[in-house]
């Protein structure tokens, strides 16, 4: 758990070669602020344990666990972190390495991808740093590499939501974890057809409504699972989720891994580079 009053960053790996692609483990205490600022090299961050919050002009997005966030560099961006905490693994790109090689669109920050294959091959990638003999180079640079390319571009055409459909997600993030609206009722509330909000949602998020809520909740429970605090079948009542195995299901589907799995990854990569 995070207990100083200072974030804590520690480096856990450095590449092999001479071209600076490190991985960090950083933990921040509850409720850091963290003021505008920016960095040089281009990163991926995992959120493991608790939340923060990145404003970057007007725009505001919230991490939770298996939140991945790819930040280029010299963004100006403030950070506030939650009541309890968070813990990060952050990879650092190379200095030669432009995002764009990886996500090769034009005027799009890309804060946060939610799901899809970086979650799980970012998790592949702690279970090796948390391993005990740890592998050696070749191994985690491999891994390391499988997070990197998982990071592809989007199957979207990218482009600023626009505020209905803004207001719309926020509205199911806000109805998490009781049960969210339906989709007659989103419609109503945001004057268009259902048909017309499934299709915009795809369009500028990249997966349907029900996905997207699949994703929200895998996320609100790993939030919980990182605690500590509760079992895994009193997690599942609290979000909703039909049972035990609802959740393992949702969880797994997500994030490739169990929610038992998760909990034991983040105590172990906590306890092991922290």
């Amino acid at each position: 758990m995070i207990s100083a009053s200072i974030p804590k960053t520690r480096n856990v790996f450095f590449s092999s070669d001479d071209r600076g692609l490190a991985v960090d483990h950083a933990g921040y205490p509850p409720g850091f602020r963290q003021a505008n600022h920016m960095h040089a090299r281009a990163s991926l961050t995992l959120t493991l344990r608790g939340s923060f919050e990145e404003k970057h002009g007007r725009a505001c997005e919230l991490a939770m666990p298996l939140s991945v966030v790819i930040k280029r560099p010299g963004v100006l961006h403030a950070d506030v972190y939650g009541p309890d905490g968070c813990e990060n693994l952050q990879i650092r790109l190379p200095e030669d390495m432009e995002l764009e090689e990886i996500l090769p669109e034009e005027g799009s920050l890309k804060w946060h991808h939610r799901g899809g294959p970086a979650v799980a091959a970012f998790l592949s990638f702690a279970k090796l740093l948390a391993e005990r003999p740890r592998p050696g180079t070749p191994e985690i640079e491999f891994a390391l590499h499988d997070v990197i390319a998982a990071i592809g571009p989007p199957t979207l055409p990218g482009g600023v939501p626009p505020r209905w459909l803004m207001r719309t997600k926020e509205h199911l993030d806000d109805s998490l974890p009781t049960a969210p609206p339906t989709l007659k009722q989103l419609g109503l509330e945001a004057g268009v057809h259902p048909v017309h909000l499934t299709r915009a949602f795809n369009r500028y998020f990249g997966c349907s409504v029900r996905a997207y809520l699949k994703g929200r909740r895998s996320q609100l429970a790993a939030l919980h699972l990182a605690r500590g605090s509760h079992r895994v079948t009193d997690v599942a009542h609290r979000l909703g989720f039909f049972d035990h195995p609802h959740l393992c299901r949702d969880f797994r589907s997500f994030a490739s891994m169990s929610p038992k799995d998760f909990r034991a990854l983040v105590r172990k990569l906590g306890a092991t580079t922290g």
